[in-house]
């Protein structure tokens, strides 16, 4: 696998960067001057975490919009997610693992990047078929 820069990141991730983090978190650091990327579903699953923490976790309408224009503005280039579909379907079949967490597995397998998440649990799942593809954070 080929670095070049590139690292595909998902909702977890994303919403990492709009939200204030302590000196010590790392995230800054791995993204900083990285190409970023992700599949266009990134705002579908963006949007929905959103609109959890608005609907069960006391953030206001007002905040969870503002927050969500924040990510939408972040430097993300989005890929389409339909060629990627296929490849996630079986991604998913031989992780035993959601597909669209998959989509981002796939899109670095065909980038030849690496994913950056907050899942552990996907992690787990692709490092015993995928090692080094997909990295997790605290």
């Amino acid at each position: 696998m080929t670095d070049g820069g590139l690292l595909v990141v998902d909702a977890s991730i994303v919403g990492g960067l709009i939200a204030p983090h302590r000196v010590e978190d790392p995230l800054f650091d791995i993204v900083l001057d990285r190409s970023l990327h992700a599949p266009v579903f990134l705002h579908v699953e963006a949007a929905n975490v959103v609109w959890k923490s608005a609907s069960f976790g006391g953030e206001t309408w007002a905040i969870a919009a503002g927050r969500l224009a924040q990510i939408e503005s972040l430097p993300i280039r989005l890929h389409a997610d339909r060629p990627l579909a296929r490849q996630a379907f079986e991604l998913a079949h031989t992780l035993a693992h959601p597909v669209y967490d998959c989509l981002y597995l796939a899109l670095a397998l065909d980038l030849d990047a690496q994913v950056l998440t907050r899942d552990r649990r996907f992690a787990a799942a692709a490092e015993a078929a995928y090692p080094g593809r997909v990295r997790a954070l605290g």
